[in-house]
C-alpha cells in the first residue's frame, strides 16, 4: 500500500487511497499540495525483492529497481552473482522494460579483487553497486573516510 500511495501523491494531482492499512485524501490536507516531481514519471523507487517468493517478486517488478534478497528454507541468505543472474532471467522474462538490479557490500579502494568482484556483479545483471558499511553505523568517522576514499580502482 505504501508504495501506491507514494506513487500516486508524486503525481501532481489530487489523489486519494482506501487500503486494508492506510487511507488518503489530499483534498484533506492542511498544507499545500506539493507539486509532482520533475523526474517523470516518477522518482525511481527501489524494492526489495525475495528471490523465489512470486508475491514479493512481482511487487518489486512493478518499480523501477529491485534489491535482490535471497530465502532459503525461511532463513536469509547472502546473495550471490549466480542468484542475481536467476533473478534478472526471470524479470526479463515478465517485464520487456529495463530495470536497475541494486547488490550491496563493502570493499576497499585499492583492491584489485574486489574490482573484479564487482566485475562479476555486473556480468550477473546488477547495474548499481551500494557501498554498504553496517557494521560501522555507530562511527561516523570510518564512514567519511571511506567515502573520500572514492570508488575501487584496484
Amino acid at each position: 500500500e505504501s508504495l501506491e500511495i507514494i506513487t500516486g501523491l508524486w503525481a501532481g494531482h489530487p489523489f486519494s487511497y482506501r487500503g486494508k492499512h492506510h487511507s488518503v485524501d489530499t483534498d484533506g490536507l492542511a498544507t499545500p499540495k506539493p507539486p509532482p516531481p520533475v523526474q517523470q514519471p516518477r522518482i525511481p523507487i527501489w524494492v526489495v525483492g525475495a528471490w523465489n517468493r512470486p508475491q514479493s517478486m512481482r511487487r518489486a517488478i512493478k518499480y523501477d529497481g529491485i534489491i535482490p534478497n535471497v530465502l532459503e528454507d525461511g532463513s536469509h541468505v547472502a546473495v550471490t552473482p549466480d542468484h542475481v543472474a536467476e533473478m534478472t532471467a526471470h524479470i526479463h522474462t515478465v517485464r520487456p522494460d529495463p530495470i536497475d538490479v541494486i547488490v550491496e557490500g563493502s570493499t576497499s579502494p585499492a583492491s584489485t579483487d574486489d574490482r573484479a568482484r564487482l566485475a562479476g556483479w555486473a556480468t550477473a545483471g546488477a547495474t548499481w553497486w551500494l557501498e554498504t558499511m553496517w557494521n560501522v553505523m555507530d562511527d561516523a568517522s570510518q564512514v567519511m573516510d571511506r567515502i573520500a576514499a572514492g570508488p575501487t580502482r584496484g
